[in-house]
């Protein structure tokens, strides 16, 4: 039995020279503004989580999510938009406290209408 050097199995590369590539933030359920917006979001939460969750203060993350939103914030802007799984976090994160955020980082935002030009 012969053995084929070429995988039946197939996979797909991301071209990420580009920051707006249309597949990673189908995958990521954004597009690159939210996801900026998602990163700041996090990076806001972690400076008001001082105490970690150790107090009920309803200020930052809960306790099952304070770790895994720290290590989320030590992301630098650039691995966030090169990492699906870390997008995926970032996103979540900002949505679920979303309460807590002042509305410019709000990843949901309603996109603003272009006022028609009169030519």
């Amino acid at each position: 039995m012969m053995t084929d050097p070429v995988s039946s199995h197939y996979f797909v590369l991301l071209d990420r020279k580009y920051r707006g590539s249309n597949l990673f933030y189908q995958i990521a359920h954004c597009d690159a503004d939210q996801l900026t917006r998602a990163w700041n979001a996090v990076q806001w939460l972690v400076a008001r989580d001082l105490d970690h969750a150790a107090d009920a203060n309803g200020v930052g993350f809960s306790k099952s999510d304070t770790t895994i939103g720290h290590r989320a914030a030590r992301a630098s802007l650039v691995a966030a938009h090169r990492n699906e799984m870390l997008a995926t976090v970032l996103l979540k994160l900002a949505r679920k406290y979303r309460r807590q955020l002042p509305p410019r980082y709000l990843v949901d935002q309603p996109q603003p209408c272009q006022p028609k030009l009169d030519v």
